[in-house]
C-alpha cells in the first residue's frame, strides 16, 4: 500500500485524470490480491502492480465508457501537456525510463515490447517533448531530471484507507458471487422447464 500514492500520481500523468487514476490503482491492487502467490514471489511486487495499473489505464476499452471523457482541466505545466499529447505507448515508456529510472530493457519487459521497439518509442517521445517544451533537449540529462521531478512532485496523493478499499473489494466479490449464483439457478430452472415441456 506504501506505493499507492505514487502509482496514483503516475496514472494521472499517464491519463490526465486523477479520478480515473484512483480507479486504475484500486483495480491493480485488487488483481494483486487475487494473484497474491504470484505477486509475493515476484522480484518486484510494486512493478507487478504498476504494470497492472498502467495496462488498465491505457486499455482502449475505457474509451467506450460514458465516463471516458476526462474531467481534469488542461494542465498548467507545459511538460505535462506535451506528455499527454504523446501516443499512450510513448507516454508509458517515458514515464518508466525518464520518470522512474528504469532501464530500456526493464521498461521493454514491463511493456512486453522488444528492446529496439522500446528504445524507438523513447527516442520519439523525447524528440516530441523537446519540440513542445522550450528548454528541453531530447538527448540531455535535463529531460530525465525534469521527468523525474514531474513524477516525484505529486507522489503523495491522499488515498482511502486500506480497510475501506478491502471492504469495497470484498463487497464487489460478494455481489459478483450472488449474481453468478442467481444466473446459474435461472439457467437450471430454464433447462428443467425446457425438459419438462419438451
Amino acid at each position: 500500500m506504501h506505493a499507492a500514492p505514487g502509482l496514483v500520481h503516475q496514472i494521472r500523468l499517464l491519463t490526465g485524470d486523477r479520478g480515473f487514476a484512483f480507479e486504475a490503482v484500486e483495480y491493480a491492487f485488487h488483481r494483486a490480491w487475487d494473484h497474491w502467490p504470484e505477486v509475493a514471489c515476484d522480484s518486484d511486487p510494486v512493478g507487478w502492480v504498476r504494470a497492472q495499473a498502467y495496462e488498465y489505464a491505457l486499455s482502449p476499452w475505457h474509451q467506450l465508457r460514458p465516463a471516458a471523457r476526462r474531467s481534469d482541466s488542461a494542465p498548467d505545466d507545459p511538460l505535462l501537456g506535451a506528455l499527454l499529447a504523446l501516443p499512450a505507448s510513448h507516454r508509458r515508456i517515458t514515464l518508466l525510463c525518464d520518470g522512474l529510472g528504469l532501464s530500456i530493457a526493464q521498461a521493454a519487459a514491463e511493456t512486453e515490447a522488444s528492446t529496439p521497439v522500446a528504445e524507438s518509442r523513447l527516442h520519439h517521445a523525447r524528440s516530441a517533448l523537446a519540440r513542445q517544451v522550450p528548454g528541453l533537449d531530447a538527448g540531455s540529462d535535463a529531460m530525465t531530471s525534469t521527468m523525474t521531478r514531474l513524477v516525484a512532485d505529486g507522489a503523495s496523493a491522499t488515498l482511502p484507507s486500506a480497510l475501506s478499499t478491502r471492504a469495497g473489494s470484498e463487497r464487489r466479490t460478494r455481489l459478483l458471487t450472488v449474481a453468478v449464483c442467481v444466473l446459474a439457478v435461472t439457467l437450471a430452472v430454464a433447462l428443467v422447464l425446457a425438459a419438462v415441456t419438451g
